[in-house]
């Protein structure tokens, strides 16, 4: 193992190309080892986590069984985000953020994973 990434939990990751046309509102998930996932953010209510019972599954030790949710507006043009308490939290621009509005630009990091949202484009 690379003896930087032993030391900072959340590295600097090479960000994939994330410059694609969207058709909808999407939650892209990714580690240094696996390309993104994309999952379409719906109106409502959507549960993070490691449990099965989730909508977005993240599979890892670091993440809590229900870890967060992502609220969306039924026109989804608006998301929260919402950590449920988790052990190891969640961590935007380094520092820990208990909720806030997702926005394109900003990286969420929850245990190895990074997320970010990724909105159509006009």
């Amino acid at each position: 193992m690379d003896p930087q990434l032993a030391l900072d939990p959340n590295p600097i990751l090479p960000v994939p190309n994330l410059s694609l046309r969207y058709r909808e509102p999407s939650l892209a998930t990714y580690t240094q080892s696996l390309d993104p996932q994309f999952t379409p953010l719906l109106p409502g209510i959507q549960v993070l986590g490691r449990s099965s019972d989730c909508t977005i599954q993240l599979k890892h030790s670091g993440v809590t069984r229900f870890h967060a949710i992502i609220i969306g507006n039924d026109d989804r043009t608006v998301f929260i985000f919402h950590d449920l308490g988790s052990l190891n939290g969640t961590i935007c621009e380094g520092h820990r953020v208990t909720r806030m509005r997702l926005l394109p630009e900003k990286e969420l990091y929850i245990g190895p994973f990074t997320l970010r949202l990724c909105m159509p484009t006009v």
